[in-house]
């Protein structure tokens, strides 16, 4: 299977690379720019808008590009390697793949457009306080009210979701079934409580009390919102995948960081990388790198190739692979690094944080591997050999 990028796509890297790898090329300027809410570089954000890379996934009629899979996948990897906070994966991946496939020709125009001119922040409120990593929605309830839609309950952790102009929020409808509806930041009934999260990031609790909110897509002929679970569970697999080429991206500088100091760091007068059971280990670290770019990259062609049968299965398989790989890297990295990798002023603990999140924001490997296993029924026996 060939994995070499073509012309453009390497030009693309080159892009981002330069734009992200030059504003955090000091890591402290990350430090700086986390510390302080929204916790990213809004002018940054408005930079990658400039540059065409928010509206990259989306079609052209809709102020987007028209670019596919692999495309979003060399962005995420290039955030991943700097940290960069940028609500890329949460924002455009995940809110903006909702709305793309789920709103109508109006919605797509109006929210794409100004998403992808960088006007607009987008959160999907979809997490619920006791619940993991499900495609239907329980916590908040939508209510009919006369022309309109209200909904109530609470939303909890929402990525980058105090500072979002508008939520995407999956709710339980009346009748059954998980609904996406659209609320504006300003709506009256919503309060947003953000706080910051553990590897820089920013979250929020979300609280609906009778807020207004518009129904994603067509609505039906009583004017009812339809079951949205499908179109959830299929945003949710690419966003996944992107996940895992984000978290590649992070592995691969914290492997070089790894390495270059085992080569530059003297213990009893010689390099460390003279011991033999430290280079085993930076070998190892580099086997787990492989083994999950492999499948990372992999799973993003069959996005690529547009097979939804296939899709769900092939996110679980990368976010397994990835999951191992990232907790093996980086708890290996700080190791290696001895006492230095365990202060906070050093790169590879922010590195290893990162990648612990990314685990965990759309279901970490334990839970890809019960899907997995769960699936194992689904397959035809192979005949034995004779």
């Amino acid at each position: 299977m060939d994995f070499t990028y073509d012309d453009e796509q390497q030009a693309l890297r080159e892009a981002v690379r330069g734009l992200v790898g030059k504003a955090y090329a000091d890591f402290e300027n990350r430090r700086r720019t986390v510390a302080e809410d929204p916790g990213f570089d809004e002018k940054l954000w408005g930079r990658l808008a400039e540059m065409g890379i928010l509206g990259l996934p989306f079609r052209e009629e809709y102020g987007g590009s028209g670019a596919g899979p692999v495309e979003v996948a060399i962005v995420a990897q290039e955030i991943g390697r700097v940290l960069a906070p940028e609500p890329y994966l949460t924002s455009v991946v995940l809110a903006g793949g909702l709305v793309a496939a789920a709103g109508t020709d109006e919605q797509r125009t109006e929210v794409l457009g100004a998403l992808s001119s960088g006007e607009s922040v987008l959160a999907f409120a979809h997490a619920e306080p006791g619940a993991r990593w499900a495609s239907s929605a329980t916590a908040v309830s939508a209510t009919s009210s006369g022309d309109g839609w209200t909904l109530s309950g609470v939303k909890e952790p929402v990525p980058h979701g105090a500072r979002a102009d508008l939520l995407v929020v999956s709710a339980a409808l009346p009748d059954g079934g998980t609904g996406l509806f659209l609320v504006q930041g300003d709506a009256s009934g919503l309060s947003r409580d953000g706080y910051a999260t553990h590897d820089g990031g920013r979250a929020a609790r979300v609280v609906l009390s009778d807020t207004p909110a518009v129904p994603l897509g067509e609505a039906g002929d009583n004017g009812e919102a339809g079951d949205a679970s499908s179109t959830i569970a299929a945003v949710l697999d690419i966003a996944r995948v992107m996940a895992c080429n984000e978290a590649i991206g992070a592995m691969q500088v914290a492997l070089d960081t790894t390495t270059s100091y085992l080569t530059n760091r003297k213990q009893f007068g010689v390099p460390l990388n003279t011991f033999q059971a430290l280079t085993f280990r930076a070998a190892d670290m580099y086997v787990s790198l492989e083994l999950a770019t492999s499948v990372a990259l992999w799973a993003t062609m069959v996005l690529d190739a547009g097979k939804p049968e296939e899709m769900a299965e092939a996110a679980s398989r990368a976010a397994l692979q990835v999951s191992r790989a990232g907790r093996h890297i980086g708890q290996e990295a700080i190791q290696l690094h001895g006492g230095i990798g365990m202060t906070a002023e050093y790169s590879i603990g922010s590195y290893t944080s990162r990648l612990t999140a990314l685990d965990h924001l759309l279901g970490d490997g334990d839970h890809h591997l019960r899907l997995l296993a769960a699936a194992v029924g689904d397959h035809d026996e192979v005949d034995p050999l004779p």
